[in-house]
Order: structure tokens, then C-alpha cells, then sequence
């Protein structure tokens, strides 16, 4: 639970996203996705499947339970798990300076180095939303839902294109993800995370910048006008 707290806490902070306002629909999803990661990887041995399908269980909690437009949500839900296994990364190479450790730990559900590095993971992930929530950083292009979704998205514009790339890379990276950590293959993990990653942040930037361009052209136009 605290895990997918985490996870949902920075997707949502990452894009400056409200949270009190839907804290009991949040709380009910963290319950249900614990139990499916649980009986995934515990009960039927799909460890595999457990991420990507996670992933498309966050994308439809965005949609449905915080009523964000898909594409909108595919992104930064791929945005946020990519980030949150990245700094998990991070923790479990330094764990490894500490005890000796091998990479295919990293697949394992249980143990008490796996329990550590997912409690400093989760708790390192929350201080990050915490702040980002405190001092007003993170991307700011998403307006607050509900959206409107009557509106006709053309998801291959200037403006959408870059969201929809995004998603896709995303969910390849979160697709392979056990599979190349299956295969001890870490190193191109880390790199196919990391450009994943790099790839969504600059379009995130970009979005943002391209909306303050427009406000200020709308700006401009208006008082021209007068």
C-alpha cells in the first residue's frame, strides 16, 4: 500500500495534481492495486505481468476515479512509475556498496534487503511529493479535472504529439522492465529507463513552455485589440 501510495503520490505531485480532494477514492485504489500486485506476484507467479498491468490499472484510475483525459493520463502515470523505478534503482546500487547483493535481487518479492530498499523507496518518494507539493514545482500544462471530454482530442497535433510519444515509450519501458531484469540485463535497463525518462521530462518541459507562449501571445492579442 505504501508502495502504491508513493507511486501515486509523485505522478499526481509530479504534474500539480490535487489529491485531498479525491483522498478516498486514492485510498480505496492503493487497497485494490496492493491486493493485485500481492496475488500476482505471491499467489499466480506472474511477476511479468505485475508492472505493465499496473500501469494500465493507474492509467484507468486517472481516467475514471479522477476523470483525466487518457492520453493525459497514460502519460504521466508512465512518467511517475519511470521516475519512481529509477530512484529505486538508485537505491538498491548504493544497498549493494553496503551488502552484497546480487542484480537478481531485484526480482525477488521478499527478504529483508528487498523490504528495506522498498521502505527507503517509498518513504524517499513521498518526501520528494511533499516538497514538490510545498514549494509549487512540477509541471503545470494538465488543468485540474474534471476534464472535458466532449471535446474532440486530434492526438497527433503539435500539441498532443508529444504526450502520446511519451505514453508509448513509456509503456514499453514499463513492459520489459522484468524482463530484462529477468535476464540480468540491468545495465540496459538503466539506460532504456533513464532515456524513457529524459524523453518525457523534456516533453512535459516542453508542454509547459508552450503554454506560457500561448498565454502570453493571448495576452498580447487581447490588449492590441483595445
Amino acid at each position: 500500500m505504501l508502495d502504491a501510495m508513493a507511486e501515486l503520490s509523485l505522478i499526481l505531485k509530479l504534474y500539480r495534481l490535487p489529491m485531498r480532494q479525491h483522498w478516498f477514492k486514492i485510498l480505496l485504489f492503493v487497497i485494490g492495486v496492493s491486493l493485485f500486485s500481492m496475488c500476482m506476484r505471491l499467489y499466480f507467479n506472474l511477476t511479468l505481468l505485475d508492472l505493465p498491468i499496473q500501469y494500465l490499472i493507474f492509467i484507468l484510475f486517472l481516467r475514471i476515479g479522477m476523470k483525466i483525459k487518457l492520453h493525459l493520463s497514460a502519460f504521466i502515470a508512465g512518467t511517475g512509475i519511470i521516475a519512481y523505478i529509477l530512484l529505486q534503482i538508485g537505491i538498491f546500487a548504493v544497498g549493494r556498496m553496503v551488502v552484497d547483493a546480487g542484480p537478481g535481487l531485484l526480482m525477488e518479492n521478499s527478504g529483508t534487503f528487498v523490504h528495506a530498499i522498498q521502505l527507503i523507496s517509498d518513504l524517499l518518494v513521498l518526501a520528494i511529493a511533499l516538497f514538490m507539493y510545498k514549494t509549487y514545482r512540477g509541471f503545470s500544462f494538465i488543468i485540474w479535472p474534471p476534464h472535458d471530454f466532449f471535446k474532440k482530442e486530434d492526438y497527433f497535433s503539435y500539441q498532443n504529439a508529444p504526450v502520446v510519444i511519451g505514453s508509448i515509450l513509456s509503456l514499453v519501458t514499463v513492459s520489459l522492465t522484468f524482463i530484462l531484469l529477468y535476464t540480468s540485463n540491468v545495465t540496459g535497463f538503466i539506460i532504456m529507463t533513464l532515456i524513457t525518462f529524459g524523453v518525457s521530462y523534456y516533453c512535459s518541459r516542453r508542454k509547459d513552455y508552450d503554454d506560457v507562449r500561448a498565454a502570453i501571445e493571448e495576452y498580447r492579442n487581447t490588449h492590441q485589440k483595445r
